[in-house]
């Protein structure tokens, strides 16, 4: 399996996670549609290349584009398969989550039981949770446990 066919792989796994959790999380039906490598393109390398820098090896950085189902609605997260599992899970979620609550004007995404806020990703001890930011005694509800998935690229 070449580098590129395996981050996109990690990057499916940590989407499914993350559309697992949303969809437990506010009822709606998360899905994973898409998972793709993306080509920068040589106007980002020219671009790069003006601004005197230098683009991420490609071989350690794989930008890539995940598409979601949010029920009805198609939403792309762009994310770099080079992070670790944790760190792709994170910024899918967080993404996903922002993406959907600005579509909604504001409805929180996912919901917090009995408030009117989202819940927040945050992290507990090695592990990745959806916690209330007000509540402690709200139940968190675990995203991923990075402790177990750290090694993973």
């Amino acid at each position: 399996m070449s580098l590129r066919n395996s981050g996109t792989a990690m990057v499916r796994e940590a989407a499914d996670r993350v559309a697992a959790s949303l969809t437990k999380l506010s009822g709606i039906d998360v899905r994973v549609s898409d998972v793709s490598a993306v080509d920068p393109g040589p106007q980002t390398r020219e671009a790069a290349s003006f601004l005197g820098q230098n683009l991420t090896d490609p071989h350690d950085a794989i930008p890539c584009a995940v598409r979601f189902s949010v029920g009805p609605v198609e939403h792309t997260i762009h994310i770099n398969a080079g992070d670790g599992f944790c760190e792709v899970a994170r910024d899918l979620a967080t993404g996903l989550a922002d993406e959907v609550s600005m579509d909604t004007w504001g409805q929180p995404f996912p919901p917090c039981p009995g408030h009117s806020h989202p819940r927040q990703l945050d992290r507990r001890g090695t592990a990745l949770v959806w916690q209330c930011p007000r509540d402690e005694t709200c139940t968190p509800v675990l995203l991923v446990d990075c402790a177990k998935e750290g090694g993973r690229r």
